[in-house]
């Protein structure tokens, strides 16, 4: 099954989807939710006088999110950061830190694609990304606004550009249908999905100025203007206990970065404990949450079976690199 490996460290969601300051307890935010009509084209005789005709109106709602509270805690020995130091092996403490913040952002990427407070879980880990701890991720967000969108049936086989073609057409209807543009959309595919799409778009060798090297593939995408985004924390969520995603890499999600967007009323901090020892302590910690102003209508959660990889080293048709 797919394992976390020590090299993975890539969270690069974290950089597509805005971070904003937010004070007090709760992220608040206005919703514009309805407008009423104008009066419209009218003759002479009616716009003499007006006072008969309502007033051009809207409503605007006012939501909130609790804040989350994201913690973790290092303890680093005096005696073996003193020996490392000592051997000039490496920096003891800063590689701690270093390490666990990876760990920050790999948990918080998950987050955004996966947890879900409804989930029913109870333990800490990667758990707590089920517990009523969480913020909505955007799985339950889509879902809550009846946009997770099964594609399994897609044969991803089929000749032509099949998987291009369904996430273009789904990418018009979401913006046909709702008030989410061109402009302020993204997408967010796993790596594998970035692969196939990448081989459906024919891409061609280019070669440097002096043909000494060739570069196969291609490394952004775009359909209809609008970024996809290889993002590797969308995978089989073995971390996950509850049913998350489904067991191949095959989501797609299509969001609005105007509407979801990371409220923080503290980033990422340290925190120190003192000692009790020999040995220095400290908390990591961050205060924030997500919100969707849209409430899920702009947000969409799209699985495809992807089948066979393309690489399979193990020859199980499951792309699995470790037993």
């Amino acid at each position: 099954m797919y394992k976390r490996q020590v090299q993975r460290q890539r969270a690069p969601v974290l950089d597509r989807i805005d971070t904003q300051s937010q004070q007090g307890f709760t992220a608040q935010y206005n919703i514009l939710s309805d407008r009423s009509p104008p009066i419209g084209y009218a003759g002479q005789s009616d716009v003499i006088d007006l006072s008969d005709n309502d007033y051009g109106d809207f409503t605007i709602e006012t939501d909130s999110e609790d804040m989350r509270i994201f913690v973790d805690q290092i303890n680093v020995s005096d005696f073996a950061s003193r020996a490392t130091d000592s051997l000039d092996y490496m920096d003891l403490e800063n590689t701690t830190l270093g390490q666990r913040t990876i760990e920050w952002a790999l948990t918080k990427a998950a987050a955004y694609f996966y947890a879900d407070p409804d989930a029913g879980e109870t333990d800490f880990g990667y758990s707590s990304l089920g517990t009523d701890n969480a913020f909505p991720g955007m799985t339950p967000l889509a879902q809550s606004a009846g946009n997770d969108i099964d594609r399994t049936g897609v044969d991803v086989d089929a000749d032509g550009f099949p998987v291009l073609e369904d996430l273009k057409a789904a990418l018009t209807w979401a913006v046909e249908g709702t008030g989410l543009t061109y402009a302020d959309a993204e997408i967010f595919v796993s790596p594998s999905l970035f692969d196939l799409l990448e081989n459906e778009a024919n891409p061609v060798t280019r070669l440097d100025s002096f043909s000494e090297g060739a570069d196969f593939g291609a490394r952004q995408l775009w359909i209809k203007g609008v970024r996809v985004t290889e993002c590797p924390n969308i995978m089989p969520n073995f971390e996950l206990p509850w049913d998350a995603s489904p067991e191949n890499p095959g989501n797609a999600f299509i969001i609005d970065r105007r509407s979801l967007q990371f409220r923080a009323l503290a980033p990422l901090f340290t925190l120190p404990l003192g000692r009790d020892g020999l040995a220095d302590k400290a908390a990591m910690a961050e205060y924030g949450t997500l919100i969707d102003k849209s409430h899920g209508e702009h947000t969409f959660w799209l699985e495809y079976d992807l089948g066979e990889v393309e690489f399979d080293p193990d020859g199980d048709g499951s792309g699995d690199t470790t037993e």
